[in-house]
């Protein structure tokens, strides 16, 4: 037979045209093939490798044969049922499940970032009561609760804020109040001053020291003499915080003094002008 006619006889082949059809039909239809395409197509293409390898009947590589019995091939048995091939445009079930799994990871993300943020980021006003003190501070809890006559209730809440121009700084609940708590460095007396909880979230909480009062060692250089620091811890507060101002300026927003704040100006008022 002339060659020509041989390459038509082949090319009509039924087999092959049907292998063609199924073909397109499990790698070309969007969503997931049926399992008796895929098992046709396993099964031709098995008949079509017997024939050029002598009879040895192996499934061409990306299928599998289909199992026995009732069960129907996995995503596993025909993996390009799922991911499209390079020259093929995704299917919608890909993009779908892709777009599933990003998010699915990005959920997991944000929920263990979470609690590990909550551990780096320092408490911020209030959430300072929420936070379990450590046994360094519980130590010193007790020196201050000592030192300034707490109740057992209210000594229950101290929360150190840091320190700052030489003063150590402390707060405390009692009741429906927020307050501060001051000392100097060594000898010197503890100062309270209390605000309600609503006034504490509107303005926060003020302790005004003439600079005067400080001593030169912990004194900052910008700051003279004469002026007033503030020692401030807000409802965003992570700890306390200080700014200068001229003296008999009284911040914006403040709480007027408590009796020891305004003692301990007049003292320093007398030392300034010895």
């Amino acid at each position: 037979m002339p060659q020509g006619t041989e390459m038509d006889a082949e090319a009509e082949d039924p087999l092959e045209r049907r292998r063609d059809e199924l073909r397109r039909i499990v790698y070309g239809t969007p969503g997931e093939p049926s399992p008796g395409a895929v098992a046709e197509l396993v099964a031709i293409e098995r008949r079509l490798g017997g024939r050029a390898d002598g009879g040895t009947g192996a499934p061409p590589p990306g299928l599998s044969a289909p199992r026995s019995g009732s069960e129907t091939p996995s995503a596993e048995s025909v993996p390009n049922a799922e991911v499209p091939r390079p020259d093929e445009r995704p299917t919608r079930r890909w993009r779908f499940a892709t777009a599933v799994t990003v998010l699915a990871s990005a959920v997991g993300a944000i929920a263990l970032l979470g609690p590990v943020r909550e551990l780096l980021l320092p408490p911020r006003g209030l959430e300072v009561f929420e936070r379990a003190p450590s046994v360094a501070e519980l130590d010193r809890a007790r020196d201050v609760t000592e030192a300034t006559h707490l109740d057992p209730a209210a000594a229950s809440s101290l929360r150190p804020l840091g320190s700052a121009v030489g003063y150590e700084v402390w707060t405390y609940r009692d009741g429906e109040r927020v307050c501060l708590l001051t000392q100097r460095d060594f000898w010197f007396a503890w100062i309270s001053s209390c605000v309600t909880l609503e006034e504490f979230r509107e303005r926060g909480l003020v302790r005004r020291i003439p600079a005067a009062e400080i001593s030169d060692l912990t004194r900052p250089s910008p700051v003279a003499p004469d002026d007033v620091v503030l020692l401030e811890w807000g409802p965003r507060s992570t700890g306390v915080e200080w700014r200068a101002v001229p003296a008999g300026e009284p911040p914006a927003g403040s709480a007027p003094m408590t009796y020891e704040e305004w003692a301990s100006t007049r003292v320093a008022a007398r030392l300034g002008g010895s």
